[in-house]
Parts: structure tokens; C-alpha cells; sequence
């Protein structure tokens, strides 16, 4: 009997010590994203996350040894090196991402504009998987990695209008109240617009976004399958409004929508399902 309940008492002592390891590894999580949205001091990681300064400190020091952060003086704390190779593995071992690669580059190269791939998350937003950078000289803010709500973006509203209609209302309340969050964001448009939009959309194949992620900027965006008839993905071609001109965007959703169905066949799709 004692060495059955040193037994039990090695056993609680090993769920606690694994316990105090997960919320250990959450918050080094918790700190590697806050510190790639911008949050670069001590003191900032220590209010959001509503931990000690030097538990922060501690933590930190751990994450610049291993090479996950790096340390400018009086700068700040920046993702490091060692986050970078794990990006581009990441991105390799994806294979939705390998296989529309190929296809987006030849996108890329006829079009001459930026060519964003996005998958849809679990909490009502898209996440940008791939970005090719156009070749007319200007930057947009999109980048891999960073997630937006659905139905702001023409990325999401192309998986959005493969979705029923009785699930547009809620993935449009969702981004109607995450607009607080960031400054500068276009405002959302009405839902009946929204609705409206999203039925045209639905019935031409692809969908556009007419500066409602970015002031100045134009997309035109299609969904790209696997099985059945509820997108796993989509892509968009961007541009400034100067070289996206409305009728343009026109003429290019044929082809947006074939490049997407070259993408879905790869994945399996048919469209004779």
C-alpha cells in the first residue's frame, strides 16, 4: 500500500509539473505572437499577458538564447531567425500551399499583380498561406501568417459564398464587431449590401473586394475546392485602384476562377460532382 500511494503521489506530482509545462509553453506561444503583432518591450508583453515582469524577463531570455526572438537596445524584442526557417518548413510541409504554388506563379507572371492564397480558420477568419508579390512596384500589408476576418476581405467572401446563406449573418456579425480592434480599417458595408453582394457573387463564380480591407486597394478572389462544394481555400489577384480599374476586375475573374479550378483538380475536385 505505501508504494502504491507513493505511486499516486508521483502521479499528481507529474500532472502538475505537466501542467505548469503547457501553461509555460502557451505563454512562450502567447508571447511569440504578440511580439509579431508589434508588441516589442517587457513592460507590454507584461500587460497583455498579465504576467510578472519577470516571468516575462525570464521567459524572453529563453526564447533570444534559442533563437526565436532577437533583442535590439532600445528598440525592442523582434521574431528571430530561428522562427523564419520554421515558416518556410511549415509553409513546405503544407501541401495545399505546394500544390497551388506552381499555379499561382504562372498566375503571377500573366497578370503582373500580387497573387495571395488564404485558408479559412476555425474562429471566422482566413489566414494568408502563400503571397506573391506583383511587380508594379508598391507593397500591400498582407503577409503569410496574418489572419483577417471573412467576411472583410474578398479572400474570405470567395469562401463565404460557397457556404448556405443561413451562415452569412454570423460570419458577418463576427467581423462587424472585430472592427474596433484595428485602426484605419475600411468600413464594413451594410449587410443587405453584404448579402446582396455575396448572391451575385455566388452565381458568377467569383467575388470581388472593392477597398474594403485596404483603402486604395482592388481584388478579385475565387474558392478553391477539394471535395464537394464548400471551399477549403481561395485566392485573389490585388492591385491599386489605378491598375484595377472596376472594368477590369471584370475580365479578370474568368480567369481568377480557372486558375482556382486548376487548383481544386490537383486537390481531388471535380466540378461534375
Amino acid at each position: 500500500m505505501a508504494h502504491l500511494g507513493g505511486s499516486a503521489d508521483y502521479g499528481e506530482f507529474g500532472k502538475r509539473t505537466l501542467m505548469a509545462g503547457t501553461q509555460t509553453l502557451l505563454r512562450g506561444l502567447s508571447i511569440l505572437e504578440l511580439v509579431g503583432d508589434g508588441v516589442a518591450s517587457v513592460k507590454g508583453l507584461s500587460d497583455r499577458l498579465q504576467v510578472p515582469r519577470s516571468t516575462i524577463t525570464r521567459m524572453i531570455h529563453n526564447l533570444v538564447t534559442e533563437g526565436y526572438l532577437y533583442h535590439i537596445p532600445e528598440k525592442g524584442y523582434f521574431l528571430g531567425a530561428r522562427l523564419v526557417d520554421l515558416g518556410d518548413r511549415a509553409r513546405e510541409q503544407r501541401p495545399l500551399a505546394g500544390i497551388a504554388r506552381p499555379f499561382l506563379e504562372a498566375l503571377s507572371g500573366q497578370v503582373l499583380d500580387t497573387i495571395h492564397l488564404a485558408v479559412p480558420t476555425n474562429d471566422g477568419a482566413i489566414i494568408y498561406l502563400d503571397k506573391i508579390n506583383g511587380s508594379r512596384g508598391f507593397q500591400m500589408r498582407s503577409r503569410v501568417g496574418l489572419t483577417m476576418p471573412m467576411a472583410f476581405t474578398g479572400l474570405g467572401k470567395a469562401i463565404l459564398m460557397t457556404m448556405g446563406e443561413d451562415e452569412w449573418k454570423e460570419f458577418y456579425d463576427f467581423t462587424s464587431n472585430q472592427t474596433h480592434l484595428k485602426e484605419g480599417w475600411p468600413e464594413l458595408k451594410g449587410y443587405s449590401e453584404f448579402f446582396s453582394d455575396l448572391s451575385l457573387s455566388k452565381d458568377r463564380g467569383y467575388t470581388f473586394d472593392d477597398e474594403e480591407n485596404e483603402i486604395g486597394i482592388r481584388c478579385v478572389a475565387a474558392p478553391v475546392f477539394a471535395d464537394g462544394n464548400r471551399a477549403v481555400a481561395s485566392i485573389s489577384i490585388s492591385s491599386t485602384l489605378n491598375f484595377m480599374p472596376r472594368e477590369r476586375i471584370n475580365l479578370l475573374g474568368p480567369v481568377i476562377v480557372r486558375c482556382a479550378q486548376k487548383i481544386s483538380r490537383e486537390l481531388g475536385w471535380s466540378n461534375e460532382k
